[in-house]
């Protein structure tokens, strides 16, 4: 329902939002989290979810959610992520644009 042409928030503000703000907006967040989840599961880095297995298993450790989504980062700026997944999604025929 999100289309072929995807302008977002910086990944930064979409990933850090608080549940009132994401479900003000429930057609774009579940689409841009769905792709998310997906991207992560399955394209990003070598595709073996490693990265957000690390992060599930830091939530399951205890750590707070800011310090868990590092995991997601693995080093990478949110700039080079938002990089990683727009060429990720390109290769899946959706353009992506983000704001700020």
């Amino acid at each position: 329902m999100l289309g072929k042409a995807i302008e977002a928030p910086p990944l930064k503000n979409f990933m850090s939002q608080t549940y009132a703000q994401y479900v003000s907006n429930p057609q774009f967040c579940y689409g841009m989290g769905t792709l998310l989840t997906y991207y992560f599961y399955h394209l990003d880095g070598r595709g073996n979810a490693a990265r957000i297995k690390a992060y599930v298993q830091a939530l399951q450790d205890g750590n707070p959610e800011p310090s868990a989504r590092e995991k997601l980062l693995d080093g990478r700026t949110w700039s080079q992520l938002e990089a990683d997944f727009t060429a990720a999604m390109a290769k899946q025929g959706i353009k992506m644009k983000f704001a700020g």
